[in-house]
């Protein structure tokens, strides 16, 4: 009863309407975020959806410091049928034949297997969830079942969506919005680290500094992460 009603409380947190671009890329780092916070066993989340043809990266989370996201081939027949099955516990040593970026990208994160579950409506493959965790018996029968239920509903979430969002460019507007939250989050260790201050503190002082500069918050963060910008003190301005 008790794993029915989180169940419950899972799907709830991620139903919506999404009627923007903008709303979608909210969406689904939304899903993301609630789904790692959901499995207490899962250490990484990534949503793909297709756009344009493609397999693209729209979303990604992790417990650990990062902001690389494994790009799945949408070319590759093996990936395709594998990502539409209804749901798959892959280990790591399992894809490397396969899909050996995919499989050093898990061993980069320190992943030893991923729950990938297909978002599917009416038949058609519109993307895939996938839950990443050390081992397989990191998730037991309750969690596939949930991660199951949670994709379909995200799936409906999405292609309702995409009915009513100009297909044309969204796949480019939703990964520059993922390389932008990439480049803050990089900018914000580099704060973190030199300063010695918390994230939240790291953020306020690179919001700051952008008012200042009249700049975009990416932006300065990109300048931040390549070295063109020195924040590692209050009265730096170069």
């Amino acid at each position: 009863m008790a794993h029915r009603r989180i169940g419950i409380d899972l799907m709830e947190k991620i139903s919506g309407v999404v009627r923007t671009s903008e709303e979608l890329d909210s969406y689904v780092q939304d899903v993301c975020a609630v789904a790692l916070n959901h499995f207490p066993a899962c250490q990484g989340v990534a949503l793909y959806l297709v756009l344009n043809g493609g397999m693209r990266p729209v979303g990604f989370t992790t417990r650990r410091e990062s902001d690389e996201v494994a790009y799945l081939d949408p070319n590759d027949d093996e990936c395709i049928a594998n990502l539409r099955r209804p749901v798959k516990l892959a280990a790591v040593d399992r894809v490397r034949g396969s899909w050996p970026g995919f499989a050093d990208f898990m061993d980069r994160q320190g992943f030893g297997t991923v729950l990938s579950v297909p978002l599917v409506v009416e038949d058609t493959l519109i993307g895939n969830m996938g839950l990443y965790a050390a081992s397989p018996d990191d998730f037991d029968e309750v969690d596939v079942a949930v991660a199951g239920a949670a994709a379909q509903v995200c799936a409906d979430t999405v292609a309702a969506a995409l009915e009513i969002i100009d297909a044309r460019g969204l796949a480019e507007q939703l990964e520059t919005a993922m390389e932008s939250r990439a480049a803050i989050e990089q900018a914000k260790g580099i704060i973190m680290a030199l300063r010695g201050v918390t994230e939240d503190r790291a953020f306020e002082i690179l919001r700051k500094s952008s008012q200042d500069r009249n700049i975009k918050v990416r932006t300065l963060a990109e300048q931040i992460v390549s070295g063109a910008v020195d924040l590692s003190s209050a009265s730096s301005r170069r």
